[in-house]
């Protein structure tokens, strides 16, 4: 409810209306609160309120933690990738992508092929070019093994966009001219 209320505009009454619901959930309730956090944070990102995206992320992971929530704490550090990216602390980005990609299997696939495409890019803009292009090689290999088009389109863009990066711009464009072909 309150990422369509996000998206309707209504980003003040949806905050509102998740810091009400978590005022009323029950402590033990570690599921319910997982979920709330994770839509409070979810909501902040789309507003592009990075650091209040983080914090909540941060505390879904909390809460994940101690409700043995692994999957809920998953999506909080994926969010805490994420927003740490954008706020420009790359090397903190990848440690959290990082986090994700070493259970890559433990997240929606997509969400996955995220945390790869974040994690290279996170290195190349550290200045690691040579961990952003491991980081893609792991990427390739995992969406070749799971063979999902969302993933296997993120991972092949995300190479084009490290390749740019890195001042190959003739691969680049052999990629776009490929996946334009496809279309």
């Amino acid at each position: 409810r309150a990422l369509a209320m996000q998206i309707d505009g209504e980003t003040q009454q949806a905050l509102s209306d998740l810091r009400a619901d978590i005022k009323r959930a029950h402590k033990d309730s570690g599921l319910y609160l997982t979920r709330l956090l994770a839509a409070m944070s979810f909501v902040r990102l789309l507003n592009a309120d990075l650091e209040f995206a983080y914090e909540s992320a941060r505390q879904n992971i909390a809460v994940a933690i101690r409700a043995n929530l692994p999957y809920a704490g998953m999506w909080g550090k994926l969010v805490c990738g994420i927003a740490s990216f954008s706020r420009g602390r790359f090397r903190q980005a990848s440690e959290f992508f990082g986090y994700c990609t070493d259970r890559a299997y433990s997240l929606e696939f997509r969400a996955a092929g995220d945390a790869y495409a974040g994690a290279a890019l996170s290195h190349q803009f550290s200045g690691d070019a040579a961990s952003a292009t491991n980081a893609l090689s792991d990427a390739l290999a995992y969406a070749e093994k799971v063979r999902i088009p969302e993933v296997l389109a993120v991972v092949a863009s995300n190479r084009a966009r490290l390749q740019l990066l890195q001042g190959d711009v003739s691969a680049a464009l052999r990629w776009a001219r490929a996946a334009s072909a496809d279309f």
